[in-house]
């Protein structure tokens, strides 16, 4: 794969959580204008291949002689999707970090469940590498296909159709678009543990431009934060030698679902829900952000009363088990394996607790084993507290 593909999950997340911020702050103010910017941002016509959110529930059962509480919305998927478009590009400095891309292609795509009932979430990366059934009949292939070949509605119908999740609301961003919102909101704080770079040692050159020498509370600009996140040759320094994190894409979506937290913190804050820095955000979501036809004004506002419950540190991240596969074509790519998987995805699908993250005790005491990648030799990142 060609430096320039690289993952844009975190951009996607990025603009959910802006989007959702918006719609708080223009249903609580009335802003007319922000409601008209939001009702222009584009969508992408799924609406057909989307599945209705379930009915709202009531957050608590009422006391005797007390009023029922209001409802809050039942819980739902978000389909987030990473756009490999590099339309942007018009400098060498572009070029030589992006590289050339024509048409459309997914490089990042990944699931997040919320449950505004409990005050829960979930996210889970779909590796691009998957190999599935197209639901357009076309064949198997790698899943990352069905969006290059058929855009949203492809992917949501094969995700559908092979993994047996339901997909509610779908957000696409693209390059340039992360960079930007990370800039608009000032910023995402990480505490980095050890000294970091992007270093692909058969090419001898840092691929994504990333290098903290000095570690710590680093504040991401948004040249930081896209390099950060499509680091796909993490190297940590440890002893005075550099030493890769060899889980290729498996150790790429931990880093980024540690950037999640930290960019849902900042996106859901008070601080960013001022009506002038909602206006900068827009400025940048009608040009790098897709939503589903499903998501007007109300929606986003509605999503963004039931997504404010969660916390960042009430989500809990799987991976998908998978095994390595040659195809008969000798193309290298990953099979899931149905049997475990069940486990991961029951959660998705809506027909199973979400189980205590791992340094939370589960009934009777028992510890619960949550899904993660599979094991490597290569070096773990290292934990990153909160600054």
């Amino acid at each position: 794969m060609s430096s320039g593909g690289r993952s844009l999950v975190q951009r996607a997340l990025v603009v959910l959580s802006a989007l959702l911020a918006m719609g708080g702050t223009f249903a609580t103010s009335t802003l007319a204008y922000g409601v008209y910017r939001l009702e222009n941002i584009p969508t992408e016509p799924v609406r057909e291949v989307l599945e209705p959110r379930p009915p709202e529930v009531a957050d608590m059962p009422a006391e005797p002689g007390e009023p029922e509480p209001p409802p809050v919305g039942g819980p739902f998927n978000v389909l987030l999707v990473g756009d490999s478009s590099r339309e942007f590009v018009d400098s060498d400095e572009d070029l030589e970090s992006f590289g050339e891309a024509e048409g459309r292609g997914s490089d990042s795509i990944v699931l997040v469940r919320v449950d505004p009932s409990t005050g829960t979430a979930a996210t889970l990366p779909i590796p691009r590498d998957l190999w599935v059934a197209l639901s357009d009949g076309s064949g198997r292939d790698r899943i990352n296909t069905a969006y290059e070949r058929g855009g949203a509605r492809l992917l949501i119908e094969t995700i559908r159709d092979q993994l047996g999740v339901a997909v509610n609301h779908y957000v696409g961003l693209d390059f340039d678009g992360f960079r930007e919102l990370v800039d608009a909101v000032d910023g995402i704080t990480l505490a980095i543990e050890l000294p970091a770079r992007d270093f692909n040692r058969a090419t001898g050159r840092n691929e994504s431009g990333l290098d903290i020498p000095v570690p710590g509370c680093i504040t991401f600009d948004g040249d930081e934060a896209l390099a950060y996140v499509r680091s796909r040759h993490f190297e940590q320094l440890v002893d005075d030698v550099w030493v890769p994190d060899g889980r290729n894409d498996f150790g790429r979506s931990e880093r980024q679902q540690q950037f999640l937290r930290q960019v849902l913190a900042k996106a859901l804050s008070d601080g960013l829900l001022d009506p002038r820095r909602v206006l900068d955000l827009l400025d940048v979501a009608d040009q790098s952000v897709t939503i589903s036809d499903d998501l007007d004004a109300d929606a986003i506002a509605a999503l963004a009363m039931d997504v404010r419950r969660i916390s960042p540190e009430a989500f809990t991240d799987y991976a998908l088990p998978v095994s390595d596969l040659v195809t008969a074509a000798g193309a290298q790519v990953l099979e899931l394996l149905p049997a475990e998987a069940d486990a991961v995805l029951d959660v998705f699908r809506g027909v199973a607790p979400r189980p205590p993250a791992p340094s939370e005790p589960a009934d009777g005491d028992e510890d619960v084993e949550v899904p993660t990648a599979p094991e490597t030799t290569a070096t773990t990142v290292a934990p990153a507290p909160v600054c």
